[in-house]
């Protein structure tokens, strides 16, 4: 399936694991820059493998649903 996302960033929230996991790797699979993010540094390297060996990743260790962790 091509969703014409070649080249664009995604921020992918709660992405070390599940289904946010799962759907980094498909945007990063259609050519998109995909932002991971997490609150466990082990998880988020791990995700960022995972993405990473797909596409350009960029890991983010933050919660977002903090004011700090969204300014991150």
């Amino acid at each position: 399936m091509d969703l014409k996302i070649a080249g664009k960033t995604a921020l992918v929230t709660g992405s070390t694991a599940g289904i946010g996991l799962a759907i980094a790797a498909r945007l990063a699979d259609e050519g998109a820059e995909v932002v991971v993010t997490g609150r466990n540094q082990a998880k988020l390297d791990a995700a960022a493998e995972v993405v990473g060996a797909l596409a350009k990743v960029r890991p983010v260790l933050a919660d977002p649903a903090t004011a700090e962790g969204a300014q991150r």
